[in-house]
């Protein structure tokens, strides 16, 4: 190469983020885009070294918070009818700081477009979950409890779909037995 100033330029592969370049040893501290590195060559510095990008695997963790209409604590397609609204987050295992928080779309849906590997946990925000339903099952196959699910993302993952959450309603039925004293038929 001749004298003069460059600039480096990657482009970010699929399901990776950028998390380091030479530049920018502190992920975030650098004012221009984090996938390029400006190098000048002269007779001083004729030889540009380090000029290192780092890029980390990500996954799409994704699932369906659905209304379980048979009451089965297990999920049915396609009689299973999506929630909308309700609040998911997912959490570094054992901490109860989020990482990300997502709202169900109108089929029920959520989707994490980048996770990075590790040990993490779904949780439904149950105080969004629409008042007269309760849990039923979730992707591990729980049939009780709050609406959380442990996974780990393995390096390289793509995609981590159906880490499903399911809720049934609540019936009840009511009435009175009574001693029909004057044969009427009537409780009076």
């Amino acid at each position: 190469l001749s004298y003069g100033a460059y600039t480096v330029t990657t482009t970010v592969p699929t399901n990776y983020v950028f998390s380091y370049d030479g530049d920018d040893p502190v992920v975030g501290t650098k004012a221009n885009t984090p996938n390029s590195i400006a190098v000048t060559l002269n007779s001083t510095t004729f030889n540009a070294i380090d000029k290192d990008f780092g890029y980390k695997s990500v996954t799409g963790v994704s699932g369906v918070v659905s209304i379980d209409v048979d009451a089965n604590g297990a999920k049915n397609i396609p009689s299973d009818i999506g929630i909308s609204g309700v609040k998911v987050a997912i959490y570094p295992a054992g901490s109860s700081t989020k990482l990300l928080e997502v709202t169900t779309d109108s089929a029920g849906a959520y989707n994490f477009a980048s996770v990075p590997p590790g040990n993490w946990e779904v949780k439904v925000d149950t105080t969004t979950v629409p008042a007269g339903y309760v849990f039923s099952y979730d992707a591990d196959g729980a049939t009780t409890g709050n609406g959380a699910v442990g996974i780990t993302v393995a390096a390289g993952e793509t995609t981590k779909p159906n880490i499903d959450f399911g809720y049934k309603g609540i019936a009840s039925i009511s009435g009175s037995i009574f001693k029909d004293i004057n044969g009427n038929g009537a409780f009076d």
